[in-house]
């Protein structure tokens, strides 16, 4: 299902495509699969594509996505490109039931994006009585309490000089840009793994800085996943491979 072809009054024009690659939420133990697609294809083939993996009837579905490296959230539209939706390589998506999705993602999108499509299929209209009152004090229809106002997160830089090393059992992550050494003593640094992947997450002084590889080489224990600041040196982070592939490493990330 593409969307992407239009005529000039001379020639037929027709985008080039660019190849997505998504990370996508397959049950709520948090459990992540790879899944491809080009950016000229529209929303519902996105659903088609993971149907089977979700098990759900594209009709039932309603995707959401989280760009990575920008933290723009959406709610994807049908029949809309995903280029044009603003979709980002490595994004990850989840499949909601329709009806059940996460009504503060959509609100979230509406408000940040200003998402017509949202705010007026979820419209209502005042009954004729109501709209106006005439004479005497102003009536109060209803009392709402405020809305809470969620703080938007910090685009992220990605991490893009880093070294890593095959260490027996074990794999390791080295970085030692000192601006980022630096960020990581004073600020706060996270480091969350699946089995097939990892991201590490360095926040301070007002910027987010992200390492990630969305889908490794080979499978790891991600319990065991830890990592080290060493002041004015590096930052370390050490991933156990999985015990059934215990092999030697030739490349971190799978190709």
């Amino acid at each position: 299902l593409k969307c992407s072809a239009s005529f000039t009054s001379t020639a037929l024009t027709i985008a080039m495509a660019n190849q997505l690659k998504f990370k996508l939420r397959v049950n709520e133990k948090g459990d992540f699969t790879s899944v491809g697609i080009d950016d000229l294809s529209c929303g519902m083939a996105l659903k088609q594509k993971v149907q089977g993996l979700v098990g759900m009837e594209p009709e039932q579905m309603t995707l959401t996505c989280l760009n990575v490296y920008d933290g723009k959230r959406m709610v994807l539209e049908d029949d809309v490109p995903l280029r044009d939706q603003g979709v980002h390589d490595q994004a990850i998506l989840r499949a909601w039931e329709k009806g059940k999705e996460n009504i503060e993602d959509h609100q979230n999108v509406a408000e940040k994006h200003g998402s017509y499509y949202y705010a007026h299929q979820h419209e209502t209209q005042l009954p004729p009585e109501l709209r106006y009152v005439s004479g005497g004090e102003p009536i109060l229809l209803e009392e709402q309490k405020p809305d809470v106002v969620m703080a938007p997160e910090i685009p992220a830089t990605k991490i893009t000089n880093f070294s890593w090393f095959d260490d027996g059992d074990k794999v390791k992550i080295l970085v030692d840009n000192a601006e980022l050494v630096a960020a990581a003593e004073s600020g706060e640094v996270k480091c969350n793994s699946t089995s097939t992947s990892f991201e590490l997450e360095i926040k301070a002084n007002g910027k987010r800085h992200v390492l990630l590889v969305p889908e490794l080489s080979k499978a790891i224990d991600p319990d065991a996943t830890k990592h080290r600041v060493s002041p004015g040196k590096r930052i370390t982070v050490t991933l156990k491979k999985g015990e059934s592939n215990t092999a030697k490493w030739y490349d971190l990330a799978k190709k």
